[in-house]
This record gives structure tokens, C-alpha cells and sequence, in this order.
């Protein structure tokens, strides 16, 4: 799909995927307001019926018609599972809505990304055509970089930063390997705010047939993985004041309210824990209680008698 098009695609659906029905005069009214339609032209029944059926081909998105000749998406489901496809949507929205008003550019304010300037689009495009790359890379804590053959996989968005899910080439899992992937080969994740050099080869890599990026991370709070820790139910006593923050932004996709008090609920999750989950319980204060694992317990508690030497040392020095 052109990409000029794709926003159009993408322009339709958002404009039906709060589940209204709309005319076919309706949406085509929409669309001469829209800021997709930079060259300001009419929508033709004609094109609208091409762009459905792209969209039901290459989107898997079903617009339909109800008994009154008014169009609505028939599965909402569908999307409302799919991330990638949520995160267009908004970005087309949010475009949408800045661009038909120039005020709004001053009244809408974004978190920059940093880490999608430089080679977000260059290892979308090697994604597309399954490329090799060639990635010079350098961790916050090192002296010198590494150079590697990658296979990009997989992208991910976390906490502001873009990271790249890679396998590396020429190295083989060892025997003794835990992971339930080293079948697919040896992976990585790079940070690209951490990329200092990154090529594009011509030849190209077969995508391994069965291999899920989602299901690759499923286990884990973000991008850290470490199979060797095991899958662990962990237990967290939210207060009632938190509750709202924690049901409408989940800490990990199994969260589950086991229990409801009048003054708290539990909150059960399965996963791997790693560093980022401590530190993502950490952000929350006091507003988070780990109650399980016991492991888990006593690794905040170390955190919490190292912030106490910290910021106590000034108060108690002779």
C-alpha cells in the first residue's frame, strides 16, 4: 500500500471506530475537512467502495453497511486487540485534529521520542523487505561499541524509547539455553538511542515461520528478558484511591483484581520478573504493597534500605 493511501485507510477507520454509523454523504463532508485529504478533492462512492475492500484485504477490517445504507466497522474487537493498529489510529487522529487547527499545535503537548529520529524509519523499511543489518552499538555503561550482523525481528515501544527485537547472525544458542525461542535463533534487543552506526545490506533472511515478537515479550514488564528467571505469580495490594490508575492502565497484560476490599484490592500477575517491574513498583511508592513472591519482597526491601541510607545519610553524619 502506498503510504500516502495507507492514511487514508487508516483516516476512514478512525473515523467509524467509535462504533457510529455514518451516511455515505456523512463521511464524505468528514473527508473534505479532513487534513488527509490534502488535495482538498471529493470522496467518489466509487473510490470509497476500492478503499473498503483494500481495507478489508491488506487490514483485515470489515466496513459494512447497516439496513439504513449507514457505515460502521462490523468487528471493534478486532482492533481494539491490536495494538500496532490503536497506535495509528491515534497518531492519525492526533494529526488530524492538530492540523485542522492551528491553535491546537500550542495546546496539544507530546512527549518527544528521541530515539525515532534517527533509524525507526530506516529499520522499518529493512523489516519490510527482511534485510540484513549491519548495527554499530554502544550500551550507556561501556567504553566501545559492538558491531554485529542482525536480523531485525521485531519493534517495540517502551517508556519513551524505540527498541528493535534482533537475532543475531553467525551465533548459535548454547545447549544449555532456556529460552523457548532459541529454536528461532539467538536474540537481542537494541535501544536506538544507543545505535551509533546502523547499514542496510542488500541480502535478505528468510522470517522464521511461527515466531511471535508478542509472545516473545509476553513473559516479561518490558523490554528486559532473561529466561533463565522463572515464570512467578506475584501478588500486589493496590489501595482504593489507585485502583482507577491501575484498571485503566495495566502494569503487565495478566493482571487480574483477585480480591476487593473496601479499602484495597489485590491484584494478581504471572510473569518474569526483572529490574524494570522493581523499579516500575518503585515509581508507584506507597501505592503499591508486593505481597508475592517472597523473593520479590525482599528485593524491594533492599531498595528501600539503600533510598533510606541515601537520603538519611545527611541527617545522621556526625
Amino acid at each position: 500500500m502506498a503510504k500516502v493511501l495507507f492514511k487514508q485507510y487508516l483516516w476512514i477507520i478512525t473515523l467509524l471506530k467509535d462504533g457510529r454509523h455514518m451516511s455515505l454523504s456523512e463521511i464524505q463532508s468528514a473527508w473534505l475537512r479532513s487534513s488527509v485529504n490534502v488535495d482538498r478533492g471529493d470522496l467518489s462512492p466509487r473510490t470509497f467502495y476500492n478503499w473498503r475492500q483494500i481495507i478489508e484485504t491488506e487490514l483485515h477490517i470489515e466496513i459494512v453497511a447497516d439496513g439504513y445504507n449507514r457505515y460502521y466497522i462490523a468487528d471493534l474487537d478486532e482492533i481494539g486487540n491490536d495494538s500496532t493498529t490503536n497506535w495509528l489510529l491515534q497518531s492519525i487522529a492526533l494529526s488530524d485534529a492538530v492540523s485542522g487547527s492551528s491553535m491546537m499545535k500550542d495546546r496539544i503537548l507530546l512527549e518527544p521520542i528521541p530515539s525515532s529520529e534517527t533509524y525507526l524509519q530506516q529499520i522499518i523499511e529493512a523489516m519490510k523487505e527482511n534485510r540484513f543489518m549491519t548495527i554499530q552499538y554502544k550500551r550507556f555503561n561501556e567504553d566501545g561499541g559492538e558491531g554485529r550482523l542482525i536480523a531485525p525481528m521485531s519493534l517495540k515501544m517502551h517508556q519513551r524509547r524505540w527498541y528493535v527485537l534482533a537475532r543475531l547472525e553467525g551465533v548459535q544458542p548454547k545447549d544449555d539455553d532456556p529460552s523457548p525461542f532459541r529454536q528461532f535463533g539467538v536474540m537481542r534487543v537494541f535501544a536506538l538511542d544507543r545505535i551509533k552506526g546502523l547499514e542496510t545490506m542488500s541480502e535478505t533472511f528468510d522470517y522464521p515461520e511461527g515466531f511471535s515478537p508478542e509472545a516473545y515479550f509476553s513473559d516479561f514488564y518490558g523490554i528486559y528478558s532473561n529466561f533463565d528467571k522463572p515464570v512467578e505469580r506475584v501478588l500486589l495490594a493496590v489501595p482504593d484511591y489507585q485502583r482507577g490508575w491501575i484498571d485503566t492502565l495495566p502494569l503487565h497484560h495478566s493482571q487480574k483484581e483477585i480480591e476487593h476490599h473496601e479499602d484495597y484490592s489485590v491484584y494478581e500477575y504471572h510473569m518474569r520478573v526483572m529490574p524494570d517491574f522493581c523499579r516500575a513498583i518503585l515509581y508507584n511508592g506507597l501505592d503499591i504493597e508486593v505481597l508475592e513472591p517472597q523473593s520479590l519482597k525482599y528485593e524491594m526491601s533492599l531498595i528501600a534500605e539503600e533510598l533510606d541510607r541515601m537520603y538519611n545519610r545527611d541527617f545522621f553524619e556526625e
